[in-house]
């Protein structure tokens, strides 16, 4: 009975242990350069669906800035070019929202029928190209990647 007891313990500890692992390794590929052009990436993805079915109806929800917002001062890596091009989108959106922000308060389609996404399509498009073209130019490169840590070194 207390050799089942004690192979159930060591279960557990390993399958902790692997979790903490991957959790550890999850926050430091987010702080890495690539983790960081990767989440911008994400949200343009989604702010290029959210646009194509965007509908005008007061339950509608809003564009994601928030990849944007956290990491801009932290992708100085980028090309000029493509950081000024987020730079515009993201503006953009964040005008957008805003509107959709006040439509809600104001519950009022009638303002939500002013607003017109058709303008970020391809500014949308055009971003997520230039990602991807830079991510998977960077995908291996040593530069960009998380850095690995030794168990005494954090």
């Amino acid at each position: 009975m207390g050799n089942n007891n004690s192979t159930v313990v060591f279960v557990i500890a390993m399958v902790l242990l692997a979790a903490l692992a991957v959790g550890v390794q999850f926050f430091r590929t987010r702080r890495s350069p690539l983790g960081r052009v990767l989440r911008i990436f994400s949200n343009v993805k989604y702010d290029e669906k959210f646009c194509q079915d965007f509908n005008y109806s007061r339950s509608i929800g809003k564009f994601r800035t928030g990849a944007w917002e956290k990491t801009k001062e932290k992708v100085g890596f980028l090309p000029e070019d493509l950081r000024a091009e987020l730079a515009r989108l993201f503006g953009i959106i964040a005008d957008v929202n805003d509107r959709i922000e006040a439509a809600i308060h104001l519950k009022s389609n009638g303002y939500l029928a002013g607003i017109d996404v058709s303008k970020l399509q391809d500014p949308l498009a055009a971003c997520r190209e230039q990602l991807q073209k830079w991510i998977s130019a960077n995908m291996h490169n040593p530069e960009y990647l998380p850095k690995r840590r030794s168990l005494f070194r954090w």
